[in-house]
């Protein structure tokens, strides 16, 4: 009984989906820099906010603290993101490399979405943002 309950879990199913995400855009990538799925990730997230906070990048990326230096130092040796204290900027060879990467992004998104109907994509986008409050509701109880 609790065997079926654990691979019924909402967080197993969702996480499970995430991670088959991250590979499928993992392999895509890998064909073009040594960069992981995570770290342009990162970069879009960078991108987005104009400027980003490490603490923050962290958050959003689930990264620990001793991780968070390894997750920078390619990104930072390669001239694609500087930082000042504590604060993360994509440079514009960062946004070059970005743009270059976009078709692939758009491609693996694609193959992603490919069995959905518009409506049925527009409703996960709808259902993932439900969870996303919830579980920032959560968090900000803590």
């Amino acid at each position: 009984m609790l065997k079926e309950k654990i691979f019924e879990n909402l967080g197993r199913q969702v996480n499970v989906t995430a991670v088959m995400i991250q590979m499928a855009f993992h392999i895509e990538i890998r064909k073009l820099t040594d960069l992981s799925e995570n770290q342009v990730t990162g970069m879009m997230i960078m991108l987005c906010d104009q400027t980003t906070e490490r603490d923050q990048l962290m958050l959003e990326m689930s990264l620990l603290p001793g991780e968070i230096e390894l997750f920078l130092a390619p990104l930072i040796q390669k001239n694609l993101v500087r930082q000042s204290g504590n604060t993360l900027v994509l440079t514009e060879q960062g946004n070059a490399f970005l743009a270059e990467l976009w078709p692939v992004v758009e491609k693996t998104h694609q193959a992603l979405l490919e069995n959905f109907s518009k409506e049925e994509e527009k409703m996960l986008y709808d259902l993932l943002e439900k969870l996303q409050n919830s579980a920032l509701k959560i968090l900000k109880t803590k």
